[in-house]
């Protein structure tokens, strides 16, 4: 029978989210395997290294804003640019020590499926607004026509007019 301890961490070792504890001094304590390979650093490497070195001032903020408050903080939407990931990132204060965790959810692919659909999205507006065009074009060019022949046979129908009252 597997203990409570076991259970969390085959959580810690499976989940696909990047997990990643560290100090108030920014010091990777622990980290999961996908936190290693998201960030393309192994745990050897990575265990007491400066997080700010690894995901910026931008990611380190919401673990600073933790140490400050004690609450949890997160921001649904955080690019690395130089891992090619965008993530929601949630970060919280463990009880009862100065170390906190985040979990970084890769929301890299939903963020390209939705930059995708907005692409399609404008690419079809443009194509409605340009066969609008064409068709006002076209109906202005028919109108134009049918103009010119109503003159055409108005002036045509005045002569005969003419010839027929009397050759005027």
């Amino acid at each position: 029978m597997e203990t409570e301890s076991d259970i969390l961490k085959l959580f810690w070792q499976y989940d696909p989210n990047g997990l990643v504890i560290v100090d108030k001094d920014m010091r990777i304590r622990n980290l999961n395997p996908a936190f290693e390979k998201m960030f393309q650093i192994t745990r050897e490497n990575a265990i007491g290294f400066d997080l700010r070195k690894l995901i910026g001032e931008q990611g380190v903020e919401i673990f600073e804003e933790v140490f400050r408050t004690g609450k949890v903080n997160s921001v649904e939407k955080i690019s690395f640019q130089s891992y090619g990931i965008i993530a929601k990132l949630i970060a919280f204060k463990i009880p009862e020590s100065e170390m906190a965790t985040g979990i970084f959810v890769d929301i890299t692919l939903e963020e390209m499926k939705k930059n995708e659909l907005t692409k399609i999205k404008l690419e079809t507006l443009d194509r409605i607004k340009n066969v609008v065009l064409k068709q006002m074009k076209v109906a202005q060019e028919i109108a134009s026509l049918l103009g010119e022949t109503t003159a055409q046979t108005k002036a045509s129908l005045l002569n005969l007019l003419n010839i027929i009252q009397g050759g005027k």
